[in-house]
């Protein structure tokens, strides 16, 4: 039978009123540091995309919810890099349409990944 690994109890140290102030300044600035700021609008991230579409050259995706879409479109440029430019949309909580393009390419591992301009 394998030894049982002994639970230990969390011993808090007491601190002075100074240093317990000083902390709970730390965490509420952390806090506050760490949340978006007023106005920002965080989109979900897209559920599970399932190709709809797709050719040699283009694909068509879509989140299961049907709230994200990406656009991918093959293409070589001029130096013979194989790139790939997108579209992707995706809806807020507010039904918001939201669209940004992006340029990607083919890593050295096999995967696409964004470049960022």
């Amino acid at each position: 039978m394998a030894a049982r690994k002994a639970t230990r109890a969390t011993v808090l140290t007491p601190v002075s009123d100074t240093a317990a102030q000083l902390i709970h300044l730390l965490r509420q600035e952390a806090a506050e540091a760490a949340a978006p700021a007023p106005g920002t609008i965080t989109l979900r991230p897209a559920i599970r995309m399932i190709a709809r579409r797709s050719s040699a050259t283009s694909i068509t995706a879509y989140s299961e919810d049907w709230e994200s879409r990406i656009d991918l479109y093959f293409q070589h440029d001029r130096w013979t890099i194989a790139r790939w430019s997108g579209e992707e949309q995706r809806t807020d909580e507010h039904g918001q349409s939201w669209e940004r393009r992006f340029q990607a390419v083919v890593d050295d591992f096999g995967s696409l990944v964004e470049v960022r301009q």
